[in-house]
C-alpha cells in the first residue's frame, strides 16, 4: 500500500476529498471517521444512501475506485486524541464542516506526532510535529 490517510468527517468536504484521493491512489489505505448518517440536507450524496452511516456510504462509493490492495477502514464514531495517537505517523485531514457537531479546538489537540491538516470551516492549518503551518 502506498499512502495512509485518515479523513475525519465524511460530509461535504470529506466525501469528495476521499473520493478524489482514492481515484488518484487506488491502492491506498484510508480510514474514514464520522458518527453521522446521511440526511436529506447532505445533497452531495446519492439519494440511495439516505439514513445510512456516512462512513458506510463513502466506503461503498470508494469501492468503485479501489484496487484489491487498498484498505478502506470505517470508524462510525468521532475521532479522539487517543485515536490520533494510535495512528500518529499517518496523514490526518480534518474535514468536519459543522462547528455545532464538533469543535476541533476543544475536542482534538495536536499533541501528537505526524502530519495533520485542518480544512474544516474554510480554515486551512497544517500541523507537522506539533508546529502549525498557516495557509491563506
Amino acid at each position: 500500500m502506498s499512502k495512509c490517510y485518515h479523513i475525519i468527517g465524511c460530509g461535504t468536504i470529506g466525501y469528495p476529498l476521499s473520493e478524489r484521493l482514492m481515484s488518484m491512489y487506488p491502492d491506498m489505505n484510508i480510514h474514514l471517521w464520522d458518527d453521522d448518517n446521511v440526511e436529506e440536507d447532505n445533497i452531495i450524496f446519492p439519494k440511495q444512501y439516505l439514513g445510512t452511516p456516512k462512513v458506510d456510504a463513502v466506503k461503498d462509493i470508494l469501492l468503485y475506485y479501489a484496487r484489491k490492495e487498498s484498505s478502506i477502514n470505517i470508524h462510525n464514531q468521532k475521532c479522539t486524541n487517543s485515536d490520533l495517537r494510535i495512528f500518529k505517523n499517518d496523514f490526518k485531514i480534518n474535514c468536519i464542516d459543522q462547528k455545532k457537531k464538533f469543535n476541533l479546538k476543544t475536542n482534538l489537540s495536536v499533541s501528537y506526532d505526524g502530519p495533520f491538516i485542518n480544512i474544516s470551516d474554510g480554515h486551512i492549518k497544517n500541523y507537522i510535529n506539533n508546529v502549525p503551518q498557516y495557509y491563506p
